[in-house]
């Protein structure tokens, strides 16, 4: 099959999620032919009739969890940021980030347990090992220069949750090539660090002067920490006859 790729799921619940099984996919596919994202709902609407495997991750596995010594090898890249269902912008922001990149891809509606989600998914030309999807996974975060993002989802072991009613939407670009791509992101990924991205930008905390009243004479004014250093400054510089 041309661009085969696989969805496997996982059971989550306590400790260690548990694969369930794993689903072979047409990742060619088109809007007319959407069978990644159709499999992707219909696994979700599995939920509403009782319990069924909820976690998805696009590579193979060798064994029952998802720890690194049972990974095999990923057929696409998985980006999950945090989003509410009220603001708009924020979704817009993403799913605009991720079609300027000019890649094929789709994304879905998940959750985690800080709250909703959207999942991005990149199909990959050919699979990649886990070093490589690390590589791969923190450039593209880069690219779309966006915080909040689900912790853990740069590496290849990183599941995302479908919940009942999870919707996918399949976008048309230019299959992603893992080793074209790292050739020519070869010198700038040296110097990146994509988990700056999991959680919230940090803020400087605002710096607010402490201010004086100063009577000079006739005048009272207020008196910045600056100010006050300056003045300071000017009765040291006085008392040793350097001032007139």
């Amino acid at each position: 099959m041309e661009n085969e790729f696989y969805i496997t799921r996982f059971n989550l619940g306590k400790g260690t999620p548990k694969r369930a099984d794993k689903q072979l996919c047409d990742a060619s596919n088109s809007l007319e032919d959407q069978t990644v994202t159709e499999q992707l709902e219909r696994n979700a609407r599995l939920l509403m009739t009782g319990p069924s495997p909820s976690g998805v991750n696009f590579g193979t596995w060798t064994g029952g969890s998802n720890k690194r010594e049972s990974f095999g090898e990923s057929y696409g890249i998985m980006l999950e940021y945090h989003y509410s269902a009220q603001d708009v912008n924020r979704v817009e922001q993403l799913t605009d980030a991720f079609k300027t990149l000019g890649y094929t891809h789709f994304f879905f509606t998940s959750e985690n347990k800080k709250g909703n989600t959207l999942t991005f998914v990149l199909p990959l030309l050919h699979p990649v090992s886990f070093t490589q999807y690390a590589r791969i996974a923190g450039i593209l975060a880069y690219k779309i220069d966006s915080y909040d993002m689900a912790e853990g989802c740069l590496a290849a072991t990183h599941i995302a949750q479908l919940h009942a009613t999870s919707l996918a939407c399949w976008i048309e670009g230019k299959m992603l090539n893992p080793s074209t791509f790292i050739e020519l992101t070869r010198d700038s990924y040296q110097e990146m660090n994509a988990t700056k991205y999991e959680g919230r930008p940090r803020v400087k905390a605002e710096v607010v002067e402490e201010v004086k009243e100063v009577v000079d004479g006739l005048f009272s004014y207020t008196e910045t920490v600056e100010e006050a250093r300056l003045r300071k400054a000017e009765e040291v510089m006085r008392t040793l006859g350097f001032v007139g």
